[in-house]
């Protein structure tokens, strides 16, 4: 009896039926896993360029910083050393204005100039002019 449930049509079809449904449920899988695997690896890589390209894109970013800071320091001591170049030529102007008035007097003028040229401290006037 055992041999007739399988000798029958309709159980060779239901077989071969199964069959092909476990192949193609088989072949889906595998395909599948493929394809997902080198979808998954590709958007890794992608993803790995992307963190390398934002450490570049930061790293630029830090250098042009550090460059920009240096060039406002060297125009803020450009100005400062023009600063202090137009002090000490007013000052000697008037030391040379005082000598055209006073050339009797005891103590020239160029003594006050030299004198005032050893005294000065130009810190104190760059302080000075960097607060005003």
């Amino acid at each position: 009896m055992a041999l007739k449930l399988y000798n029958s049509i309709s159980s060779k079809i239901v077989f071969l039926i199964s069959l092909v449904l476990v192949v193609t449920a088989t072949s889906i899988m595998y395909f599948t896993q493929r394809d997902v695997g080198k979808t998954m690896f590709d958007a890794q890589q992608k993803s790995a360029r992307n963190v390398l390209e934002l450490v570049r894109l930061n790293i630029r970013g830090g250098y042009n910083r550090l460059i920009a800071d240096k060039i406002d320091i060297l125009n803020r001591m450009k100005t400062d050393l023009k600063n202090v170049g137009h002090i000490s030529s007013s000052v000697f102007r008037e030391f040379e204005s005082l000598a055209g008035e006073q050339s009797r007097n005891g103590i020239s003028a160029k003594q006050r100039a030299l004198s005032w040229l050893s005294n000065v401290s130009y810190e104190q006037i760059l302080l000075k002019n960097s607060r005003l």
